[in-house]
């Protein structure tokens, strides 16, 4: 249960800086 946990929470971080990213792009230095 905690492998899957953990491979839940990694991809929990990696959508999180997604939608990151695609509110604030100026964070990435890709303004547009």
């Amino acid at each position: 249960i905690s492998k899957v946990a953990k491979h839940y929470n990694c991809d929990w971080s990696v959508v999180k800086s997604r939608i990151v990213e695609y509110q604030n792009p100026e964070l990435t230095g890709e303004t547009k």
